[in-house]
């Protein structure tokens, strides 16, 4: 019997595009000829979507995080909604007010790791 393949897409900041339009193209080709589907996304301020998409938990569900990282404080322009990006690409999620950014999440087998920036995105003032 035949395993059904699992759909896969990967999601790309459409800055990608317009700052390295060669690497774009060979991307492309080399996603394409792997059969592996792809989607760029408009309406991004910064390349690296893995910071503001929501991280995946299992097959159906995703959390997307409070994109609010420090290093953006006063750089607004390159705070890109990550809501309204859902929303646009039609991606249910549930919210969580944790601040974090998804490249400072890094899955394991069944777990995942997070660096420490965790703990100073989200002090509590007593």
């Amino acid at each position: 019997m035949k395993l059904k393949r699992k759909r896969r897409e990967v999601y790309f900041s459409n800055l990608l595009k317009e700052k390295f339009p060669q690497f774009s193209l060979e991307l492309q080709r080399i996603l394409n000829e792997n059969n592996l589907e792809h989607k760029f996304i408009n309406n991004t301020k910064d390349i690296w979507c893995r910071d503001y998409m929501p991280i995946k938990v299992n097959e159906n569900e995703f959390i997307l995080f409070n994109y609010n990282p420090s290093y953006l404080k006063g750089a607004a322009y390159l705070k890109t909604d990550n809501r309204l990006i859902c929303e646009k690409e039609d991606i249910n999620y549930r919210y969580s007010s944790i601040v974090l950014d998804g490249g400072n999440v890094v899955k394991f087998n069944d777990k995942v790791i997070l660096t420490d920036r965790i703990f100073s995105e989200n002090k509590t003032k007593k």
